[in-house]
Order: C-alpha cells, then structure tokens, then sequence
C-alpha cells in the first residue's frame, strides 16, 4: 500500500511537445500529484534517487535506446511502478514485446489529452 505522500508522476520523452503535453494532462488528471518530465532514459533512472516515481510514462522511441529495452531498464530499477509506455508505434507485435518486457499497460500516443487523462484516472494508484 502506497504511503499517503502525493504520487509521484514520471514522464520519460524525448519530443519536447508531447512531453509538455503530457506533463499537463498527468497533472490535470491526477490531483496533488507531483509530475517530473525529463528528456532520456539517463534522467529518468537518476530521479529515481531521492524517491521512486509510483507512475512512469514512458516513450519507446528515445534516443540512445532501443525500444522495450528502455521498460527493461525502469522495470529494473523502479519494481514497484506502473509503467505505461506512450507511442506512436502501436502495432501488436511492439505492444506485446513492451507488454513482455515488464510495461503495465501501453497508451497510443495518438488517444487525445482527454483519453490519456481518461487512462490516468483509471490507473490504481491514482
């Protein structure tokens, strides 16, 4: 059971853009919550450090990185987090593979702001 502290929100993406975007809706659709977005991969395992997020969104397309290997590795480090990996690569076999991989869950980035925070909500933790 997750203490009473607000939960902590992690956006891992690459795409200036659709991390704002993201960061707003987490922060819309999830009150109190506390929602960090960072650029790659490296930044999202350091934050980690003071505090594990509790919810991670996370790209498939980042740099540096090769598809499900990036749910491998905050699999790995944050064993306690809902993963939901956010693409725009959505086809079965990529779903699947990040599904095996240790994702909890996979948003297509194409679903509106509206459908995200729909999913958000939805989350238990949340």
């Amino acid at each position: 059971m997750r203490s009473m502290s607000p939960i902590k929100i992690l956006i891992v993406e690459d795409q200036p853009t659709a991390r704002e975007v993201l960061k707003g809706v987490a922060a819309m659709a999830v009150s109190g919550a506390r929602v960090q977005a960072v650029g790659d991969l490296e930044q999202g395992l350091e934050t980690g450090t003071e505090r594990a997020p509790d919810l991670v969104l996370l790209d498939l397309g980042l740099p540096g990185c090769q598809g499900v290997q990036a749910v491998e590795r905050i699999r790995g480090a944050f064993p306690q987090a809902i993963i939901l990996v956010v693409s725009c690569h959505d086809d079965r076999d990529t779903v699947n593979k990040a599904l095996r991989a240790g994702a909890n869950s996979f948003v297509p980035k194409g679903l509106s702001p509206a459908g995200i925070a729909a999913v958000l909500r939805g989350v238990p933790s949340c």
